[in-house]
């Protein structure tokens, strides 16, 4: 009972700011998410997440800066920022320990498996999708985490919250386990 909540249509100030060097946009917006999880679903309450966006273009340099604070009021989340690429992408490619992993968009199929095959793949600093003639790289000094998906749409997460580790009652890994560490 998957419920994702997105900043589509949510109103936003934005400010630009220009000087000789760059210009930036400055976004302030506040998106109402659900407060927390409750008996393995999301909660009827609502609390605000307020986020300030700094997008940042330098004359001459051939890349965007994103600064992004978040002030999150919910627990129990994960909070990503989706880059559609609009580009036919196979693989993704990320750095990792000592060399570059090449990752397909389609994950296995996983039969017998313990935990479902993850979708969620981490990175060091960055990752990069092209279609062989265009490409993007995102770097990040965020949380490692990422997601492609075949239509080209990237998400890296910028946060990702839990009450307890270890929880037995997920969709993704069958089993019971007998320890859970709170996270609070």
């Amino acid at each position: 009972e998957q419920k994702i909540y997105t900043s589509k249509r949510v109103s936003a100030r934005v400010h630009v700011k220009r000087t000789n060097t760059y210009s930036c946009l400055e976004i302030d917006f506040v998106m109402k998410v659900p407060k927390c999880l409750k008996n393995g679903k999301r909660s009827e309450e609502l609390v605000e997440l307020r986020v300030h966006e700094e997008v940042y273009l330098y004359t001459g340099v051939p890349r965007i800066d994103i600064n992004l604070l978040v002030d999150n009021r919910a627990l129990n989340h994960r909070l990503r920022v989706a880059f559609p690429t609009n580009l036919n992408v196979a693989y993704s490619a990320a750095d990792s320990h000592y060399y570059v992993i090449k990752r397909a968009v389609t994950p296995p199929l996983g039969r017998g498996w313990k935990e479902s095959p993850a979708v969620d793949h981490p990175m060091i600093y960055w990752v990069d999708v092209s279609d062989g003639f265009h490409g993007v790289m995102f770097a990040t000094r965020g949380l490692p985490e990422y997601k492609l998906e075949p239509d080209g749409t990237l998400y890296l997460t910028l946060l990702r919250s839990v009450g307890v580790l270890l929880e037995s009652d997920l969709s993704t890994r069958t089993g019971v386990t007998n320890l859970k560490i709170p996270t609070p």
